[in-house]
């Protein structure tokens, strides 16, 4: 089976859990805030290998050492994190 996910459910997938951080942070005290690059490189992996990445049409930089910026689709901030 060949998924393809368009880069739309992608980045409406993204910007719900950035959404949902956004959220929780302007209703809860100051937190730090868990995980690293790192954790964020595993985390996109596996939403790589889970939603069939290799089928992809627009897959550039994803599953390189390349800075997670520079993986199609993805934004960071300042610090490089997802």
């Amino acid at each position: 089976m060949r998924w393809c996910v368009p880069k739309i459910i992608l980045t409406l997938m993204l910007s719900a859990m950035l959404l949902q951080t956004v959220l929780t942070s302007c209703t809860s005290p100051p937190r730090t805030v868990e995980g690293s690059v790192a954790t964020d490189r595993a985390a996109l992996i596996s939403l790589y290998d889970s939603l069939g990445g290799p089928d992809w049409k627009s897959k550039e930089g994803w599953l390189t050492e390349a800075p997670l910026g520079e993986w199609f689709g993805v934004r960071t901030d300042a610090d490089g994190r997802v």
